[in-house]
């Protein structure tokens, strides 16, 4: 029986190589994967969070601006929203669902390239200017199981007044995780060196 190919697989298969990543590579660089992360929202526990703070700020909003006590007392009509209700009812809806439109569309225009040597993400804005993370014995690679991967190859320390946390680059919302997981096991290994 044959398998049917989900929209997500389909867009993979039809947007991995619109960028040129050639040009972007040095001597003896060769293209190994490259790849875009699957279209659609994300439900992280951090989205989840943002929603429901949004979904609290926009009720709050149309209580204003529905149910203002004070238009009890000014006779001001509740037909005529102030410019303060109408911006909480904005950044509420943002943080309820829009911030997961404005991510899925960033997603779309991400692009990801591993070569022999390094790894290139190109950002939703920066099409020209790819960031660029070289692969070496001393990479610490790591891959989130789900559906789809993320596959980890950079990290750092982000420090703040209270504390700090780890910051991780990578392969993000991928189907092929594991294939690339592998590759970069390869490129750690020393399998695509140059033979002089």
């Amino acid at each position: 029986m044959a398998r049917k190919i989900g929209f997500n697989e389909k867009a993979l298969q039809t947007n991995t190589h619109k960028a040129d990543w050639h040009r972007h590579f040095g001597d003896g660089e060769t293209l190994l994967w490259s790849g875009v992360p699957v279209f659609g929202p994300r439900f992280t526990r951090k989205g989840l969070m943002l929603s429901l703070l949004g979904a609290l700020i926009v009720g709050y909003g149309l209580n204003q601006l529905l149910l203002d006590p004070a238009q009890y007392i000014t006779n001001r009509p509740s037909s005529t929203p102030t410019d303060d209700e109408l911006a909480i009812i904005f950044v509420g809806s943002y943080l309820l669902f829009g911030h997961m439109v404005f991510d899925a569309i960033k997603r779309k225009y991400t692009r990801y390239a591993l070569t022999s040597k390094r790894a290139f993400i190109i950002k939703w804005g920066r099409l020209d200017m790819p960031d660029i993370y070289p692969i070496n014995v001393d990479t610490p690679i790591s891959i989130t199981e789900g559906s789809p991967h993320s596959v980890f190859f950079h990290s750092r320390i982000q420090t703040y007044e209270d504390g700090a946390s780890e910051i991780k680059t990578g392969f993000q919302h991928i189907c092929e995780g594991h294939k690339v997981f592998g590759i970069l096991n390869d490129i750690k290994g020393g399998k695509y060196k140059e033979k002089l």
